[in-house]
C-alpha cells in the first residue's frame, strides 16, 4: 500500500519532516499518495474526528473507545514536538492499541503498544479515519483549462 520508498520519494520532493509532524506535512503526503494512485478514502482522511480539544492520553483513550472500529491516524504532541502514529480502535470494551515507529527488516516493522502507555501526550491535534477506497481510480494530472482549449484548437 504505502511503502518506505514512497516516503523517501516524498521527502526528496518536498522536505524532510523535522521538529514534529504538522497537519500541512500530512496533507502534502496524502496528496502525494493520491497522485500515485494509492487507493485510500481521501475525503475521510481530510476530516478531523475531534471537534474540540483533548489534553492528555486518558481523554484520547476515552474518545477512541467511542469511535467505530478501525484505524485512525493521530497527531499528538508533548508541547515541544508533534508526533503521528496509528491508533487501532476496537470498540468500547477493548483498550486502543498504537502502531508506532518503523524498522525496516523487523517483524512486525512497527512497535505495537497500548495507547494508555503514551503518558507523554499533552495535546491531541487531530485524529483521522484511515480507510481503503476500492473504487478509487487515478486519472493522472488534470489539464488546466488553457491546455484543454489549446488541445481543442489543435484538433480543428
Amino acid at each position: 500500500m504505502v511503502t518506505l520508498p514512497m516516503w523517501y520519494d516524498f521527502e526528496a520532493q518536498h522536505h524532510q519532516v523535522e521538529y514534529g509532524v504538522k497537519r500541512s506535512d500530512v496533507t502534502k503526503f496524502f496528496r502525494f499518495l493520491q497522485q500515485r494512485g494509492v487507493p485510500l478514502a481521501y475525503s475521510r482522511l481530510m476530516k478531523n474526528e475531534i471537534s474540540g480539544s483533548l489534553g492528555n492520553v486518558a481523554h484520547l483513550e476515552d474518545f477512541v473507545r467511542t469511535l467505530p472500529e478501525g484505524m485512525y491516524l493521530a497527531s499528538v504532541g508533548d508541547y515541544t514536538v508533534g508526533h503521528c502514529f496509528v491508533i487501532i480502535a476496537s470498540g468500547p470494551n477493548v483498550a486502543p492499541r498504537v502502531l508506532d515507529g518503523y524498522e525496516d527488516g523487523e517483524t512486525p516493522p512497527y512497535n505495537i503498544d497500548l495507547l494508555s502507555n503514551y503518558l507523554w501526550i499533552d495535546q491531541v491535534k487531530w485524529l483521522t479515519f484511515v480507510d481503503l477506497d476500492p473504487i478509487f481510480q487515478f486519472h493522472g494530472k488534470r489539464k488546466m483549462k488553457t491546455h484543454k482549449k489549446r488541445a481543442q484548437q489543435e484538433k480543428k
